[in-house]
């Protein structure tokens, strides 16, 4: 799933519609039955500081969706599913790159996401 989702991350990069995988968010649409109850599973069970298919794949959002959006930058289709490549939608966490729609102020005019800012302020104490 890692590789194709790369295809078509570098489909894009290729096109110069975005420059880093950090700027897309990706909407994946499973065909695959086993695939699907393995995301199904790790999502519900899985460790949630951990198992983050957004930091897997290194990419801003990851999403299991049963329909697509309407617009994208990009839909392939292969064995596994459809995979949509979106623009990422928020602004750029100064710390690890992601963009994320809700976003804190930092020291010195940063933008910190939720988690930056939580590890950030945990730190300090």
């Amino acid at each position: 799933m890692r590789v194709e989702i790369n295809k078509a991350i570098e489909g894009c990069r290729n096109k110069q519609i975005i420059g880093a995988a950090l700027e897309t968010e990706v909407n994946y649409l499973p065909e695959d039955k086993a695939l699907k109850d393995s995301l199904t599973w790790l999502k519900e069970f899985g460790n949630q500081d951990v198992d983050l298919f957004r930091d897997w794949l290194i990419v801003s959002n990851f999403q299991v969706v049963s329909d697509l959006a309407e617009n994208s930058l990009i839909i392939d289709n292969n064995a596994l599913g459809k995979i949509q490549i979106n623009k990422a939608q928020g602004q750029k966490c100064d710390r690890c790159w992601h963009y994320q729609k809700e976003t804190f102020n930092g020291v010195q005019n940063t933008k910190l996401c939720k988690r930056c800012s939580n590890i950030i302020n945990f730190e300090f104490i």
